[in-house]
């Protein structure tokens, strides 16, 4: 049986228990690998375009360089734990499906998750420095904690998402929805935030130093954001009163 790209064979390896395994550049396009047990893979480089790693168990495997365009995880556990992480840096998710992913702790370092939806995904403690998330669906998210340093997040859907204590220091989040996010004690500063929308966003011990909120939206009355007198602003800027 082959489907996919070309005569390239439809892989069907649904639960198989291939923890520790080296897989490092091999080709699954288009593989079937829903439940597979991965955990502590070598899958360096491994070309996984359009394969079903549903509920897939992921833990600690090294997937840098791999190629994950248009792949599906959904549910799938990414978890980092001990002295180990799911090394995803420098990995092509473009298109990727990753709703309600287990993603706590990996390194998602310079990874392209452009257009990737990422909705109720787990990404606590995460490393996403200078990742791209360009138009990507993070809503309801969970990134408390995690390092956004320098990540590529214009026009992503934030909204409802848990960025407690987030690091998003130079961040591009221009015409970014992060209507109702928690950014309570989120470093934003240098942060582009051109035409975001903060519309009932928790602002609270939020930094902005340096940031530029030019036509960013604070909404009004029901909806205005949450923010006090341990908010920092940048210099110069006052939020509009009612």
């Amino acid at each position: 049986m082959s489907s996919g790209v070309g005569s390239r064979p439809h892989v069907r390896l649904d639960g198989a228990d291939l923890a520790r395994v080296d897989l490092s550049e091999a080709d699954l396009v288009n593989a079937s690998l829903i439940g597979v047990n991965l955990a502590h893979a070598n899958l360096h480089g491994i070309n996984l375009k359009s394969a079903d790693l549903t509920d897939a168990n992921l833990r600690n495997a090294d997937l840098r360089l791999g190629f994950l365009r248009d792949a599906t995880l959904r549910n799938a556990d990414l978890t980092s734990c001990n002295m180990y992480e799911v090394d995803l840096s420098g990995a092509n998710l473009y298109l990727a499906q990753l709703s309600g992913a287990h993603m706590t702790g990996a390194n998602l370092n310079n990874a392209d998750l452009t257009d990737t939806k990422l909705i109720k995904t787990q990404l606590s403690g995460a490393m996403l420095i200078e990742v791209e998330l360009d138009g990507a669906d993070l809503s309801r998210a969970f990134l408390q904690n995690a390092d956004l340093t320098g990540a590529h997040l214009r026009g992503t859907d934030l909204s409802d998402a848990t960025l407690v204590g987030a690091e998003l220091m130079a961040t591009n989040l221009a015409e970014a929805e992060l209507v109702d996010a928690d950014l309570t004690d989120a470093d934003l500063t240098f942060a582009d935030l051109t035409g975001a929308d903060l519309r009932g966003a928790n602002l609270t011990r939020t930094d902005f130093t340096d940031a530029d909120l030019t036509g960013a939206d604070l909404g009004t009355t029901q909806d205005k954001a949450r923010y006090d007198d341990t908010t920092i602003w940048p210099a110069g800027f006052t939020p509009l009163e009612d």
